[in-house]
């Protein structure tokens, strides 16, 4: 978790620290106030840490996709990679069971899918458009990993910082694609890309 001075803190149960910020502002490691109004935005995703406790606990993973799915189903919503005709009567012991045959060797494999689409800002004419401005890439993908991205395709200079945008604000180097897909009301069934823009960072 930020603590909103730039300083990350301990890594935590995502469920635990949510309950916690439902009822205080203040970080539960440091007693730095965390956010004014909205301390769930300083929440980071540790992915090597989620991915150590996949691989030493027992089907965890299995189950808490289980969990997702039957959340879904229980709301009659549509989750990208459950078959619609599945019954939400069905026990979590037979949801959470997973085939035989499939070899889960790295989760990011599973993760969903978002289309995007990139392109220069219009306010900013020095940089060239790319040839290629339809990525697909997993939720889990940062804001960092695109602008390194961009960086190679643009064969910029280590001087030269880029901002990308997502209507019209500047990401966070640490943004997931998952929360774009929120902010944009994302339609999993459309796949209209996210459009995102790029300029250079003022010196």
């Amino acid at each position: 978790m930020n603590n909103g001075r730039g300083r990350n803190c301990e890594t935590l149960c995502k469920s635990c620290i949510v309950k916690y910020l439902q009822t205080r502002k203040h970080c539960p490691s440091c007693n730095v106030k965390v956010h004014e109004t909205q301390p769930l935005l300083k929440l980071k995703l540790d992915i090597v840490m989620q991915d150590i406790v996949y691989k030493l606990v027992p089907r965890l993973y299995e189950k808490e996709q289980a969990r997702q799915k039957i959340f879904y189903q229980t709301r009659g919503l549509h989750l990208g990679h459950v078959r619609p005709d599945r019954s939400a009567e069905q026990s979590f012991d037979q949801l959470a069971r997973p085939a035989p045959t499939l070899h889960r060797g790295h989760f990011y494999c599973f993760d969903k899918q978002v289309s995007l689409r990139i392109e220069p800002s219009s306010n900013d004419a020095e940089l060239p458009k790319i040839l290629q401005k339809f990525v697909r890439c997993p939720v889990r993908t940062r804001a960092l990993q695109l602008e390194k991205l961009l960086r190679r395709k643009l064969l910029l200079p280590p001087t030269r910082e880029l901002e990308i945008l997502c209507s019209g604000m500047v990401l966070d180097q640490d943004t997931p694609m998952k929360k774009l897909m929120v902010i944009t009301a994302y339609d999993e069934k459309e796949d209209i890309p996210i459009l995102l823009n790029y300029r250079l960072k003022k010196q």
